[in-house]
């Protein structure tokens, strides 16, 4: 493998090749951690949405419900669903 390879013994090192290397690494490094940024703040804003969405028309549902429906069912157990389950969700 090593026979097949140009390396020349005492010869120098190409230091602007090095370099245009690293700049793109850099490059590469920097557009890398740029897209996380964003996908990550545009995940976090969907997320929120669809949270407040759902806090909204849960909100909605509850108030069309009928009275008897919280005599039957405990307070706890609606309290339950209506932040546990979301908080799942998002």
């Amino acid at each position: 493998m090593l026979s097949t390879m140009r390396i020349k013994i005492g010869a120098s090192v190409d230091f602007t090749k090095f370099a245009l290397l690293l700049l793109w690494v850099a490059v590469i490094y920097l557009l890398n951690f740029m897209l996380r940024s964003i996908f990550g703040w545009i995940s976090v804003r969907i997320i929120s949405d669809v949270g407040r969405t759902l806090r909204q028309k849960i909100e909605e549902k509850l108030w069309k419900l009928p009275l008897s429906y919280f005599d039957k069912t405990s307070c706890g157990k609606i309290m339950s669903k209506t932040t546990n389950d979301l908080d799942n969700i998002t």
